[in-house]
C-alpha cells in the first residue's frame, strides 16, 4: 500500500469515525453537571406533572414554582439521559428519565422533546412522546431508538401507536404548543364527548351570568320602589 492509499485509508477512516461519534450524549454540551441541572430546570414544567388546582401560568412562568419544581425532579431521579442540538437551526432535542412511582416495580418513563431558546429561556416547545412504564434494562435501547428517530425526522414515525414504545401520543392526540398540553384532534373517539362537555359548560356558564343579571335588575326594580 503506497503513501496515497494510506492517507485516503485514514481520511475515510477518520470521516467514519467523525460521523459516528456519540453527539447526544449530554457531555458533548454541558461542561458539568450543574450546568445540566440548570437545563433541565428549564425543561422541568413541560416534563413534569402539574399538580391540580395549579394555576398553569403560574406553573411555567412563576419564579415561586421553581423550588416545587426542583423538588419533583429529586423525588422522580429526573436526569438528561441524551440531548442533541441541531447545528442547523439550534433546535434543541431533549430525552428526560424519570422514576415512576406510580408502579410496585422500579420502572421508569421517557419524556422526548424539542424546543427553541431565546435569551436564555426556552421560547417554545414541543412534545414528542412519553413512554409506558419501561424496565431499568429497556430504558437504553428504546430510548435511543425514539431519540435518533425524532432527532432525524423530528417526529416519531414508525413508532407511533407502537404500545411497546409511546404511551402519549397515540390516534386523535396532538400537542398543542401555545396551550403546552395534549389536545383532542376529531380522529380521537372521545372528542365528541369532550365537545359536547365543553358545549355543556358554556351553556351552563351562560345561564349563571343570565341568572345573575336577572338577579341584578331585580333588586334594582325593588330599590327604586
Amino acid at each position: 500500500m503506497n503513501s496515497v492509499q494510506k492517507i485516503t485509508g485514514m481520511i475515510v477512516g477518520l470521516i467514519f469515525f467523525t460521523s459516528c461519534s456519540n453527539k447526544t450524549d449530554p457531555k458533548e454540551y454541558f461542561e458539568n453537571e450543574q450546568q445540566k441541572k440548570n437545563e433541565l430546570s428549564l425543561i422541568a414544567p413541560y416534563v413534569l406533572k402539574m399538580p391540580e388546582r395549579t394555576d398553569q401560568t403560574a406553573w411555567y412562568e412563576s419564579d415561586s414554582m421553581k423550588a416545587l419544581h426542583q423538588k419533583l425532579l429529586n423525588h422522580n431521579k429526573a436526569e438528561i439521559q441524551a440531548y442533541y442540538i441541531d447545528p442547523k437551526d439550534s433546535v434543541r432535542f431533549y430525552l428526560v428519565n424519570m422514576r415512576d412511582w406510580s408502579s410496585l416495580h422500579e420502572r421508569y418513563k421517557l419524556y422526548g422533546g424539542m424546543y427553541v431558546k431565546k435569551n436564555g429561556a426556552i421560547d417554545s416547545l414541543t412534545e414528542l412522546f412519553i413512554t409506558p412504564r419501561l424496565q431499568k434494562e429497556e430504558v437504553e435501547e428504546k430510548g435511543k431508538k425514539l431519540f435518533d428517530q425524532i432527532i432525524s425526522e423530528r417526529n416519531i414515525g414508525p413508532f407511533y401507536e407502537n404500545k411497546e414504545y409511546v404511551e402519549w401520543p397515540y390516534k386523535g392526540l396532538l400537542y398543542d404548543v401555545k396551550k403546552k398540553q395534549w389536545i383532542m384532534t376529531p380522529e380521537n373517539e372521545m372528542y365528541f364527548l369532550e365537545q359536547v362537555e365543553d358545549s355543556v359548560k358554556i351553556a351552563n356558564l351562560k345561564r349563571t351570568e343570565e341568572m345573575k343579571d336577572s338577579t341584578r335588575r331585580a333588586n334594582s326594580i325593588q330599590n327604586i320602589r
